[in-house]
């Protein structure tokens, strides 16, 4: 289904991917989309951990720690490693030795493990309190939604049971059938096949077989001239042009058309002919 939306340069790198992978390629969707998305998605070439390295304060402290916060979540490092790239981008009068950096790393990670049971701590000798709020996630569960009833419908779908069913015929046959009949004078419609390629022709061919196999139409057929009802004399580009009023079989003569005589000949030959030598044999 994919290869139907697919043209140019996507469509030839997924015949690609589809020589290289085989048969398996089908199995798994996610990689597939992975993998286009790694090779057109507008984030191909980023590099945030190269981007978060690179970062470095120019402007306000402010300016910068908003900088670092869009990029850090995509580079899916340690919240130390974030640390450290956070401090060496400081300018260089917030700077501080690596020591130092060690020695406020474990203060911060330490000053959760101080926290008793009464939330009470000490800093420079002094007693301060600390709240620690928790969000309590519960897991979600999927539960099976139970299906609604209504007995009014029920009885309904029971009782017209037939009339839902999926076809399998074509419909039956009506007091009057109608058909869709050309203007006078147009011509019938020629248009060139459009050729696919191979894998957007299998995937149709996929999709056509999943349809039900109705029953060939055989009682149907084109409309066919069955007698000249009249003749005419009109103008066309300067010229003048025979008009019959044809009337068409299985077709009532209030149905009846008028054609140019040169494109009624092109149509059907043999039915001009045959009027013509009638007409000489009477």
């Amino acid at each position: 289904m994919a290869a139907l939306h697919l043209e140019g340069k996507a469509l030839q790198w997924h015949q690609g991917f589809i020589k290289v992978r085989g048969s398996i390629a089908y199995l798994d969707w996610g990689a597939y989309v992975g993998a286009i998305t790694a090779r057109f998605g507008s984030n191909a070439f980023e590099d945030p951990l190269a981007d978060l390295r690179n970062l470095k304060q120019v402007s306000s402290l402010q300016d910068y720690l908003d900088a670092f916060d869009e990029i850090y979540p995509k580079a899916g490092i340690r919240e130390d490693q974030a640390l450290s790239f956070f401090l060496s981008g400081l300018v260089d009068e917030l700077q501080m030795p690596g020591e130092t950096k060690k020695k406020l790393s474990k203060e911060l990670n330490s000053l959760m493990t101080c926290l008793n049971d009464d939330g009470l701590f000490h800093v420079e000798g002094r007693e301060a309190t600390a709240y620690l709020y928790s969000v309590a996630v519960q897991e979600q569960v999927e539960l099976e939604q139970q299906q609604k009833s209504w007995p009014d419908l029920n009885n309904l779908l029971l009782t017209y049971n037939d009339l839902f069913q999926e076809p399998k015929t074509l419909p039956p046959k009506r007091v009057h059938d109608h058909r869709i009949v050309l203007k006078a004078g147009s011509s019938p419609i020629n248009i060139r096949p459009y050729k696919y390629a191979a894998e957007q022709k299998d995937a149709i061919e996929d999709m056509i077989a999943d349809i039900p196999t109705l029953p060939p139409v055989s009682h149907i057929q084109d409309a066919y001239p069955q007698a000249i009802l009249d003749r005419r004399m009109v103008k066309r580009h300067n010229a003048a042009a025979t008009q019959l009023l044809i009337h068409w079989r299985g077709l009532s003569p209030a149905d009846a058309s008028w054609e140019y005589a040169d494109e009624l000949q092109a149509r059907f030959p043999t039915f001009l002919e045959d009027k013509e030598s009638d007409g000489r044999g009477s």
